[in-house]
């Protein structure tokens, strides 16, 4: 090279290193939204007003009433690496927001910016700075008359154009700036929230005590009743918030808010922790609802990998990762009985006739919205369910009715046994008109919930009653969910069954990758992988016997790749993910189908061994096992009250 052509080095000017700064720090106008929030919430805020035009694009202002600034204040806030977040000036002490300070600075690099503030301290005066792509315009005296802090930023990207083109509509832009205000508001219930798009209120958020209260504001009434609070504190760490029941998800994550130390984050470890919460309920492209709050020491995280800080770096993430699974599964074991309460109350509306002007109550003209119900038949139980006989149970029926003396799960009240079921059919008694009419001694004999069986719907739907409620049960969800908890229990407590190899399965990898993966060799061994070391060689001798049909030397390359990215925390989870798939699969596979009749010895019998399972309300694939109907709900439908 020409020593003369030679490349020099300089310093930047400090307009460009903010405009460099800002294309970290300001994505987009929610982004900005984001930081002046953050910054009012910092100050101590209690209300904040937020108003946007045209998508944030010419217009966002941010108005507080925290603790304001001085003109010295103001003066700092638009320079550089200025922080009050720091007052110990330990990187790892942080209780704040933010530290970076390049916010302000970034954010006036690229646009009109007006800082207006008044602080609470006696005899101070409110002041004003005008900065325009990075340079400061004009100090003067404000007219505000209440203490706290108006940011107003007009022309976003102004001095820097190639960025508008990076944005999208206005109405995404308006519903980035609403979705990013909803996180800040979940965590800061006691605060009142209020945005304005183009001068039209889009929201306001009242202060309330609790969070519940706060997502029942956001969210709305029908989501919020599916949600249920749980809290777990252990080793100096505390989890907390709400979760969706199983039976209530959606198709997009959207509803997802993770928080740590009240901070919004997008980290991984929260939407996996999830992920494997739920693996038993939903299927993949489902999605439940959840609010996590993660509290633990701020010296054990790292804030400051991302200039958005919406990432975070733990000290130690498996640790956290098996406390957050751990955490999850237990709060949701406590309720996966119950079904979403959208159920019931969307079957009682597609059960509602559809009345024309010229139909009167009980006219025999009304037209039902399904005519599916006209055609659906019930099976009142045959003649032979009443007698002595021995019941007759097809093959698929009995592989599981009659395994339940060696099947015993856990119940609310303690661990119980779970026993082949008796003579149930003595507990109907048939009039002489042929109606089956519901024996209320039945109940006495002891709590069952699901109640007592009175018949079939197009050999599919088990009906059932209770003294002041019936049920819809999905004969096959349900028997689904029973086969899928006991081969799961067997796993749980023996390993999985080996199939040997006629032919090992030889893999060779450096060293390094040899020496990691012996530390999961027992692991492997509980999967059903029968894993021997050879220098740098790993030879697989057998495999689980459920994956003999599958492709599972895929499977094994899969693990190994795992391993050579060095994320240990998931080579148990997705090897167990991989396993629990096939075990639901072959679960299915060997349930109660729809079509099949039954008597009702059976459907008592299944429905008692049902009661005993865990998580009954749904089967693993994410739908609800029965609907639960009130007989007063009933009662309406026929405007009987």
């Amino acid at each position: 090279m020409n020593l003369l052509e030679r490349p020099v080095i300089k310093k930047l000017n400090a307009v460009l290193v903010n405009q460099i700064a800002a294309g970290e720090v300001v994505e987009r106008p929610s982004s900005v939204v984001k930081e002046l929030v953050e910054n009012s919430l910092d100050a101590g805020a209690k209300k904040i007003t937020v108003k946007i035009r045209q998508g944030g694009k010419t217009l966002i202002q941010v108005v507080d009433d925290g603790c304001g600034m001085t003109e010295e204040d103001l003066n700092l806030a638009v320079q550089r690496h200025a922080t009050s977040k720091l007052p110990n000036d330990n990187i790892f002490d942080i209780k704040s927001f933010g530290f970076r300070g390049e916010a302000l600075p970034s954010i006036a690099s690229v646009s009109k910016v007006t800082l207006e503030s008044l602080p609470r301290s006696q005899g101070s005066e409110a002041r004003l700075i005008e900065i325009e792509g990075g340079e400061i315009k004009d100090k003067t005296f404000s007219s505000m008359k209440n203490c706290g802090t108006k940011i107003t930023i007009k022309d976003l990207f102004f001095a820097t154009p190639a960025r508008l083109k990076f944005l999208k509509t206005e109405q995404f832009e308006n519903q980035a700036c609403i979705d990013q205000l909803k996180k800040i508001a979940l965590a800061y219930p006691d605060v009142s929230f209020s945005l304005y798009c183009d001068d039209k209120l889009a929201f306001e958020y009242m202060p309330v005590e609790t969070i519940q209260e706060r997502c029942q504001q956001i969210l709305g009434a029908k989501t919020f009743d599916n949600l249920r609070f749980f809290e777990i504190n252990k080793n100096g760490m505390r989890v907390w918030g709400l979760l969706s029941l199983p039976t209530f998800h959606k198709s997009q994550n959207t509803e997802q808010y993770f928080f740590i130390n009240k901070r919004p984050v997008k980290d991984k470890l929260f939407q996996v922790s999830l992920r494997i919460a739920y693996q038993d309920f939903l299927e993949k492209n489902r999605h439940p609802v959840a609010i996590l709050f993660l509290e633990m020491d701020p010296r054990d995280i790292d804030v400051n990998v991302h200039p958005a800080k919406t990432e975070i770096r733990f000290r130690d993430e498996y640790q956290l990762k098996q406390f957050m699974i751990g955490s999850l599964k237990a709060s949701l074991s406590m309720h996966t009985h119950e079904s979403a309460s959208s159920i019931a109350t969307d079957t009682l509306m597609k059960m509602r006739p559809v009345i024309t002007d010229s139909d009167s109550i009980g006219n025999h003209g009304n037209q039902w919205k399904h005519s599916s119900l006209k055609q659906a038949s019930f099976s009142a139980p045959s003649q032979r369910t009443w007698g002595p006989q021995e019941p007759q149970f097809t093959d698929r029926t009995s592989s599981v009715l009659n395994h339940g003396e060696n099947y015993s799960v856990p119940r609310e009240r303690g661990e119980e046994r779970l026993s082949v079921l008796g003579q149930h059919h003595n507990n109907f008694e048939k009039q002489s008109n042929g109606i089956v009419q519901f024996n209320e001694t039945y109940l006495e004999n002891g709590e069952k919930p699901l109640g007592c069986a009175l018949g079939q719907i197009n050999k599919s739907y088990i009906v059932s009653q209770t003294d002041d409620h019936f049920f819809i049960i999905d004969q096959h969800a349900a028997h689904e969910r029973l086969n899928y908890e006991y081969i799961k229990s067997k796993y749980v407590h023996n390993g999985l069954a080996k199939q040997l190899l006629l032919i090992p399965i030889m893999k060779t990898l450096d060293e390094n990758h040899c020496a990691m993966l012996r530390n999961f060799e027992s692991v492997f061994l509980r999967l059903g992988f029968d894993v021997h070391f050879y220098g740098s060689q790993i030879v697989f001798k057998s495999i689980p016997d459920l994956l003999k049909n599958e492709d599972y030397e895929t499977i094994i390359d899969e693990m190994i790749e795992e391993i050579k990215g060095q994320d240990f925390s998931n080579i148990v989870t997705s090897s167990e993910e991989k396993i629990f798939e096939m075990l639901a699969t072959h679960a299915c596979h060997t349930s109660i189908r729809a079509g099949d009749k039954l008597s009702v010895l059976e459907m008592n019998q299944l429905l008692r061994q049902i009661e005993g399972t865990p998580h009954y309300a749904q089967c693993n694939h994410g739908r609800p096992t029965y609907i639960k109907l009130s007989l007063k709900d009933i009662e309406k439908l026929f405007q009987r009250t």
